[in-house]
């Protein structure tokens, strides 16, 4: 498992375990099902890299 962190627009942060092999729909998929999007295909993610 490991530690992905996701900061959303309106500036909150979740903190996701994910398998290791997880791909970023995998994660979108997370997202998604955490705040209950309905329409989500219209959001994706972007890597930051450092803080």
């Amino acid at each position: 498992q490991r530690k992905v962190g996701v900061v959303l627009l309106n500036g909150q942060k979740l903190d996701l375990c994910c398998d290791v092999k997880a791909v970023c729909k995998d994660v979108l998929d997370m997202v998604v099902a955490h705040i209950g999007l309905v329409e989500h295909h219209l959001f994706s993610l972007a890597y930051l890299k450092g803080s």
